[in-house]
């Protein structure tokens, strides 16, 4: 090609710089976005389902077609309803999170009683206690509590992922104990308690940080991924999260409210 050639083309073609041609995305940058596909369409498909459980729980809760009969039946009926709503708030929330992922999660902070929280989250975690065969009771506050400047979908998954946690490493036959308790002008805290297996200080360093080795089964099930979400919500709350274990003594859990988010009534 004759060098005028040459300079012709360019000119149709315009200049030639670093940012006119898209360099393909990194690998991290696709599968960041890959996922973030994957859990939005997770979403969306459970929504409708989980809407629908919303409505049936919440016929049977109301007795619309004529009394259940077993009271038992109707406190079920209950309990799904308000874990169902619970559901469909986090997936709200994961939606709304669209293209955001590493913002912040948005909380919506009001006054809420930890002892209706306690005992509606205790309540819905009961028939999962019973079917593996291990105590879980609430102990009440011997004073009447204030209450706390929290979301109460973050605070409730919070102590349903505590709850969980405990259930997956306490054997046959052991406890689990929540409860609240006020230190007046210091903090307000949650905690879950269970006599399992414990863990190390290592082990509870690495459950904090989620350091699950990928395509590894976890003891216990589950991908590790409770106590990081725990120590997130907890941080974007305005409180912390505070784990006291040791092998074979078990696992005490605190969610710790500074007296700035205690509300005096």
């Amino acid at each position: 090609m004759a060098p005028s050639d040459k300079s012709q083309d360019e000119a149709k073609m315009g200049p030639v710089t670093a940012g006119s041609i898209d360099a393909p995305a990194a690998p991290e940058t696709q599968k960041a976005s890959s996922r973030r596909s994957y859990v939005q369409k997770l979403a969306h498909e459970l929504k409708t389902p989980v809407s629908a459980i919303v409505a049936a729980s919440e016929i049977m809760r109301d007795e619309q077609l004529g009394p259940i009969g077993d009271d038992r039946y109707k406190r079920y009926a209950a309990d799904i309803h308000d874990s169902a709503r619970l559901m469909l708030a986090v997936i709200d929330r994961m939606m709304e999170q669209r293209g955001r992922e590493g913002a912040p999660q948005q909380l919506e902070f009001a006054e809420v009683d930890p002892v209706e929280l306690l005992h509606a989250t205790v309540s819905s975690m009961l028939p999962l206690a019973e079917r593996a065969h291990i105590r879980l009771k609430l102990v009440e506050a011997e004073d009447r509590l204030p209450k706390v400047i929290a979301d109460s979908v973050a605070l409730k998954q919070m102590l349903i992922n505590l709850m969980t946690n405990s259930l997956k490493f306490t054997p046959a036959g052991g406890e689990i104990v929540a409860r609240a308790t006020y230190v007046r002008d210091e903090s307000l805290t949650f905690e879950v308690r269970d006599n399992g297996r414990g863990m190390s200080d290592q082990q509870v360093a690495n459950a904090l940080n989620g350091l699950v080795a990928e395509g590894t089964k976890r003891e216990g099930g589950g991908l590790g991924v409770g106590l990081p979400l725990v120590r997130k919500l907890a941080k974007a709350s305005g409180a912390r999260l505070d784990l006291v274990s040791a092998p074979n003594e078990g696992t005490s859990a605190r969610i710790i409210f500074p007296k700035d988010r205690i509300v005096l009534g």
